[in-house]
C-alpha cells in the first residue's frame, strides 16, 4: 500500500547509514508502489532498478544536504531581510500566510511534549515574470507606457515542517525523491497504449496519479495554494488500494508492464532533469519592478534560490524556521460560540 504519512526510511538506524542496502531496497519499494506494482511479478525487480534508484537517492541527498542555513522568516526581521519584503506585501500579510500553513497545525497538533520555540521547513512559493506598461521618471519628465518587467510570488507553503533542522532536510530528501517517483509515474501514463486492456491500465494509471498529487506528494502542494487544507489521507490510501487491485486483475501483455522498468530507470536515473536548483540574482525596486542594478533610489538586491523540473515547474526555496510565537493563534469555535451566547 502506499501510505502519504509513512516514512519512506523510517527508522533512525536507516537515517544513518548513508546509501545502505537497507536504505536503497526502501527506496526501490517506494519507487515501485508510486508506480506499478505489478512490477513485483519480475523476480529480479529489485537487482533491475537499483542503478537508478541509487542515482536518484545520491542526488536527492547532496542536493538537500548543500541547501543553504536556514535563515529567520519573521515579521521581525521584515524589514532587513529584502527576500521576506519581496516575498510578502507586509509584515501583517506575512502573518495571515503563515495561518495558511496547514502542514505546520497538523505538525504542532500531533507534536508530543512541550510546544517547540521554532519550527524548521522550506519556505516555497510559485512566481512569474510579466512585461506591463508603466511609468518611469527620467531627466525629471515622466514618461508613460514605458515597458517594465514586474514579478510576482505567490501560493506560499512550507513544506517538511520540524522542530530540528536535521530533521527537517530529511523529510525534505523524502519529498524530493517522492517527487521523482511521480515524475516517473507520469512517464508511463504518456506511455501507455490506446485501446482494448492497454486504454483501461491508462485510465487507472492516470487515476492514481491524480490521487499521488491529491495526496500533497512531492512539492506539487503549491499547485492548491497555501490557504487550501491537506486532504485526509486515509481515503485516497483506500482509493489507491482499489485501483492497484484493479490493476492486478488486468489480463494486459506482460511486455507493456516490463516496459515500466525503462521508464523509471530514465527517470530515477537522470534526476537533474526531475529536479534541478539554481541561484537567481535580480534587482527589484519596492513596487516589484525589474531594475539595473546601477540605477539609483531605493532598490533591493536579491540573491534567490530556484527550483526547477524539466516539465517546466519552478518555485523559489528559502530555507528557514518559524517562530511559532509568530504563529496566528487558532480560534477556539466553541470558546467562540460560548462567549456570543453568553
Amino acid at each position: 500500500m502506499l501510505n502519504f504519512i509513512s516514512s519512506l526510511f523510517s527508522s533512525e538506524e536507516e537515517r544513518g547509514d548513508g546509501l545502505s542496502k537497507r536504505l536503497i531496497d526502501a527506496a526501490i519499494e517506494r519507487a515501485v508502489d508510486g508506480t506499478d506494482q505489478r512490477l513485483r511479478g519480475f523476480g529480479d525487480y529489485r537487482k533491475r532498478l537499483r542503478a537508478s534508484v541509487e542515482t536518484a537517492v545520491a542526488y536527492v541527498m547532496d542536493f538537500v544536504d548543500t541547501l543553504p542555513e536556514p535563515a529567520e522568516i519573521s515579521p521581525g526581521t521584515y524589514n532587513s531581510d529584502a527576500r521576506l519584503r519581496t516575498f510578502f506585501a507586509s509584515a501583517d500579510r506575512m502573518r495571515e500566510v503563515f495561518g495558511g500553513f496547514t502542514a505546520v497545525d497538523v505538525y504542532l497538533e500531533n507534536k508530543q511534549g512541550l510546544k517547540p520555540e521554532r519550527v524548521y521547513g522550506l519556505l516555497m512559493m510559485e512566481w512569474q515574470e510579466k512585461q506591463v506598461l508603466g511609468m518611469e521618471l527620467q531627466n525629471e519628465i515622466v514618461r508613460r507606457d514605458v515597458l517594465q518587467v514586474t514579478y510576482n510570488f505567490f501560493n506560499h507553503v512550507f513544506i517538511g515542517p520540524t522542530d530540528d533542522e536535521e530533521e527537517t532536510r530529511w523529510e525534505l530528501k523524502k519529498r524530493a525523491f517522492d517527487f521523482m517517483v511521480e515524475q516517473a509515474l507520469e512517464r508511463i501514463v504518456k506511455a501507455q497504449g490506446k485501446r482494448g486492456q492497454l486504454k483501461e491500465q491508462k485510465r487507472l494509471l492516470e487515476q492514481k496519479l491524480e490521487l499521488m498529487k491529491a495526496g500533497d506528494w512531492g512539492f506539487r502542494a503549491l499547485q492548491a495554494g497555501s490557504g487550501d487544507p491537506s486532504p485526509d489521507p486515509a481515503p485516497l490510501e483506500k482509493d489507491i488500494d482499489t485501483i492497484e487491485s484493479s490493476l492486478q486483475g488486468l489480463s494486459a501483455d506482460s511486455g507493456s508492464v516490463e516496459g515500466n522498468f525503462d521508464h523509471i530507470n530514465e527517470t530515477l536515473g537522470n534526476p537533474a532533469a526531475c529536479l534541478s536548483r539554481r541561484d537567481l540574482s535580480i534587482t527589484l525596486d519596492d513596487m516589484l519592478v525589474k531594475r539595473d542594478p546601477n540605477a539609483g533610489g531605493r532598490l533591493n538586491q536579491l540573491d534567490l534560490l530556484e527550483f526547477y523540473s524539466a516539465n517546466g515547474e519552478r518555485w523559489i526555496a528559502l530555507n528557514g524556521w518559524i517562530a511559532t510565537s509568530d504563529l496566528p493563534r487558532k480560534k477556539d469555535f466553541l470558546d467562540e460560540a460560548s462567549r456570543y451566547l453568553g
